[in-house]
């Protein structure tokens, strides 16, 4: 796997620009930012090679 030396802010940057030239909208890249942020700090944070979790029984 090749490993990418990109910060956290010029990633936010590049893709924030990718999101005004798709959709021409401060508003909706500035969403579609975060979004997609939001989604890859969320993926991010599991061990893909870990064990998943035990599953929690819900009181009933």
């Amino acid at each position: 796997m090749e490993s990418l030396n990109t910060t956290l802010g010029e990633l936010i940057t590049s893709l924030y620009g990718e999101y005004i030239s798709l959709y021409n909208d401060e508003e909706a890249a500035a969403l579609a930012t975060a979004r997609t942020i939001n989604a890859l700090l969320a993926d991010g944070t599991h061990d893909l090679e870990a064990e998943p979790p035990p599953r929690q029984e819900s009181a009933a």
